[in-house]
């Protein structure tokens, strides 16, 4: 993207295509038009939206999984977003938040953030909002059968033999980890209200938008068990309008929030949020919900990051469809009863660099989710 030029942007409600510079008040007056009337408009975590369509919910496993193998089907995974020179109007319209709601609508926030874009724009905000509670929690309420950690650490590959290893213990941070139930993904619980996923689980690319809506978020699922700490099926999924607009990596990001007075992180714990770059040779690992396996099967893996870059890492643990979402957890700073860390959310994969990718836990995306009281 030009560092000068404001780029047209759009926005699709059903069948209606509106400029940006435009798009809250003709948002409006689509629905408006189209017979939603007053309930077109709704307060989301003190913020307005616009109802903009029903979701008619599909899986987009397979159809990220045909797309990714087509190099030319979509862009590279680069890394070449620099908010420090893009003008804070654009900014403000790529991070305009889009919601999927548990209600089975989609809403789109009614006028850009501009106060969050300017943060963004200055690189400002904390990187390590909360520190998770770790597994005392989770023991409080029943005794957890395991750690969530796999065993020992064993040679990474990424084609070849498989080294991940099955893991259905049901403990801390096995108790943070989500199955997105009907949209085939992980995620992780980030604070007491706030799962984090990758938006690519929610949202793909076509016009009007293919987009999944979630039958709930089910902690520690398996296949051999009701859920233990049953599932989560009211919220609020926000997601930066630059995922489907400008449908770069870069802004790969869903927050999860529930609704409920009793919040999973109450009683499950929650994994912490670090921006920290690991040497090459120091373990990070990640358990998700591997579509090739039995469903919901929690699977463990464990590798190395090889590079980071402004807004993602990349790693050479093996990924699979499923695990979009999931959490890369850099144990060197977990400790009993201290909690975990994460350092970024699984994104992408670029088969011929021999890589996978996570959307990195950086000021941009601590400004998104704190402008959504994910820390609430």
């Amino acid at each position: 993207m030009g560092a000068t030029t404001l780029r047209v942007l759009s926005c699709f409600i059903g069948m209606h295509v509106v400029v940006a510079t435009g798009c809250a008040g003709e948002v409006e007056s689509s629905a408006i038009e189209q017979g939603l009337g007053s309930q077109a408009i709704r307060n989301i975590r003190g913020r307005v939206f616009v109802r903009v369509r029903k979701i008619e919910s599909q899986d987009l496993t397979s159809y990220w999984e045909s797309r990714k193998r087509d190099p030319l089907a979509e862009p590279p995974t680069t890394d070449d977003v620099d908010f420090a020179i893009m003008p804070v109007e654009e900014i403000a319209e790529m991070f305009r938040a889009r919601v999927i709601s548990s209600d089975g609508y989609e809403y789109l926030e009614e006028t850009p953030p501009f106060e969050l874009a300017a943060r963004i724009k200055a690189d400002e905000g904390k990187t390590a909002p909360l520190v998770p509670p770790g597994d005392k929690v989770v023991e409080a309420m029943l005794s957890a059968s395991g750690t969530g950690i796999g065993g020992g650490r064993t040679p990474k590959v990424l084609v070849g033999t498989d080294d991940r290893s099955y893991n259905p213990t049901t403990g801390y941070t096995n108790s943070t980890q989500m199955w997105v139930q009907g949209c085939g993904c992980s995620s992780t619980l980030i604070s007491r209200t706030t799962a984090l996923s990758a938006a690519h689980c929610f949202m793909a690319k076509s016009s009007p938008y293919a987009a999944c809506s979630p039958v709930g978020f089910v902690p520690a699922a398996d296949t051999s068990r009701l859920p233990v700490y049953g599932t989560w099926s009211n919220f609020d999924i926000f997601m930066p309008v630059g995922w489907t607009v400008d449908h770069s990596w870069n802004y790969d990001m869903a927050a999860v929030v529930f609704v409920d007075a009793l919040a999973p992180g109450d009683t499950l714990s929650w994994v912490g949020l670090m921006d920290t770059s690991p040497p090459s040779n120091e373990l990070v690992y990640m358990v998700g919900y591997p579509g090739d396996k039995p469903v919901p099967q929690m699977w463990y893996k464990e590798g190395d990051v090889t590079s980071t870059q402004t807004h993602t890492r990349r790693h050479n643990l093996d990924i699979i469809p499923g695990d979009s979402g999931a959490s890369l957890i850099y144990p060197k700073f977990t400790a009993p009863n201290q909690g975990s860390w994460s350092i970024g959310t699984q994104s992408t994969e670029n088969i011929s660099g021999g890589y996978n990718s996570v959307r990195r836990y950086n000021t941009s995306m601590w400004n998104f989710l704190d402008s959504v009281g994910a820390w609430d």
